[in-house]
């Protein structure tokens, strides 16, 4: 009884063991999937600029097309959420290198297999001690025709990284307002934090022009960390073409929606996100003077407001007036409630964006304002 019961133990242990070798033989690869989530995006980048270098059993078909290749034997290395690292070999031959980036993730970007899996994206909330991502843009309001930089940074001094292996952004933009209707283009910055030992860096940028969203990832791929070091490590860049017909002011934004930054372990550091603003006029001197105030003077709040806007200043205001998107100056009084504190009426203003002029020691301040029902 014994020797069946034994016999019987290890028909099912060869059994669950064959079992088990036929769901890895029957597990496929989508080339630039590398993640194996389901589709092809920026958070692959990362995944790829992890196992960089690497190598193992090459596929039994090499390629590249969009279609699912039989998986190879497992390579030694897995990532962080089990996938192994045969699937950064995008195409097949064995090496994990610049061909599967060029040829799979930039070539097969955006397409699915699947419906995808979330991705496990790390944004922090405003007014927490964590990392920041800034936009700064070279000018904060132009005319139709500008070209504007729009820089991009980590200020990280409340917490310190000095852990940096990549970081992947999904963006959103103001459309309509671009040359050719065209989304933003991206460089990273010569000379930049992120290859401070020489080493090899590659990014990826895609956008979707009229569609307004864009992605953009940038991973290190000697699997060492850099630290996280004052300045812009890149640049989006936009030409501003026309306003919407019969508009005079409009205003264009670049918004970082979602952002994940991560170690060479792929430990994740939660990060604050950032929008750029640029205010957009048929004629600028309805915005400015030739000496403006420093932008963050004055406060201006709620917006999107409904009945009442308050001013916070560091100096006192005067002459007050609204322009509509039409151009035309509307004469508002600015009532105080202290010393620089002031309160505006907006009843009776129809909805749409206004902005708010006035004038003080400092110079021409010009703020915008969004008024609902």
């Amino acid at each position: 009884m014994k020797k069946s019961i034994s016999i019987f133990k290890h028909i099912t242990t060869l059994f669950w063991g064959l079992v088990f070798v036929s769901a890895l033989q029957a597990q496929q690869v989508w080339p630039g999937d590398v993640n194996n989530n389901g589709i092809v995006n920026e958070v692959d980048l990362l995944f790829w600029g992890l196992a960089h270098g690497s190598s193992g059993r090459a596929r039994a078909d090499e390629g590249t097309d969009w279609q699912a290749y039989d998986l190879p034997p497992l390579w030694p290395q897995n990532f962080a959420n089990g996938v192994n690292f045969a699937y950064a070999d995008c195409n097949g031959d064995g090496l994990v290198d610049e061909t599967d980036f060029d040829d799979a993730i930039e070539a097969n970007f955006g397409l699915q297999h699947q419906t995808p899996t979330p991705e496990a994206y790390a944004n922090a909330a405003a007014g927490s001690n964590a990392p920041k991502l800034r936009l700064q843009p070279s000018q904060p309001a132009v005319e139709e025709g500008a070209m504007v930089d729009i820089t991009l940074s980590i200020e990280d001094a409340l917490m310190p990284i000095d852990s940096f292996y990549g970081i992947a952004l999904s963006l959103s933009y103001t459309t309509g307002l671009l040359e050719g209707d065209d989304g933003p283009d991206f460089d990273l910055e010569s000379d930049n934090w992120i290859e401070f030992d020489n080493s090899y860096v590659e990014y990826l940028f895609h956008e979707s022009g009229s569609q307004g969203t864009a992605a953009l990832a940038v991973t290190r791929t000697n699997q060492l960390a850099a630290p996280v070091q004052e300045g812009t490590f890149g640049v989006f860049s936009i030409v501003i073409e026309d306003i919407i017909v019969g508009l005079h002011i409009d205003t264009f934004y670049l918004q970082i929606d979602s952002v994940l930054l991560i170690t060479p372990d792929f430990n994740t550091i939660p990060v604050v996100p950032d929008t750029a603003q640029i205010i957009v006029a048929k004629d600028l001197n309805l915005l400015t003077s030739s000496h403006e105030a420093p932008a963050d003077a004055v406060r201006v709040y709620p917006s999107p407001a409904r009945n009442v806007v308050f001013v916070q200043a560091d100096f006192p205001l005067t002459e007050p007036e609204l322009i509509d998107q039409l151009g035309r100056v509307i004469p508002v009084a600015l009532h105080k409630t202290g010393p620089h504190d002031y309160r505006l009426n907006c009843t009776g203003l129809a909805p749409g964006l206004y902005g708010l002029r006035t004038k003080s020691s400092k110079g021409v301040i010009f703020k915008k304002i969004i008024i609902t029902h």
